[in-house]
């Protein structure tokens, strides 16, 4: 499990990848008062391991739009210059 975290992680802990980084908070969900990732974001965190599918996955559910995926980029600070033909 990879969970993103504001301050530093004092001890490590078996079975998670703690990576320190922030979360813009229009990208974040609140869930029974615990804060998440919003599906975009995790869309995006999962490219990496299980390739671009995870993305067309995610369109064709409906669980993200282009719109919050663009924004999840930028908050990561990618260039999207080559996303500007696509359009909602």
């Amino acid at each position: 499990m990879s969970a993103a975290v504001k301050d530093r992680v004092k001890a490590p802990t078996p079975g998670y990848l703690w990576e320190r980084r922030t979360i813009p908070d229009d990208l974040i969900v609140d869930r029974a008062q615990l804060r998440i990732a919003s599906p975009a974001v995790s869309a995006l965190d999962l490219i990496p391991t299980l390739g671009g599918q995870v993305i067309d996955e995610a369109l064709r559910r409906r669980a993200v739009d282009l719109a919050a995926l663009r924004k999840g980029c930028l908050s990561r600070g990618a260039n999207l210059s080559t996303l500007g033909s696509i359009s909602d």
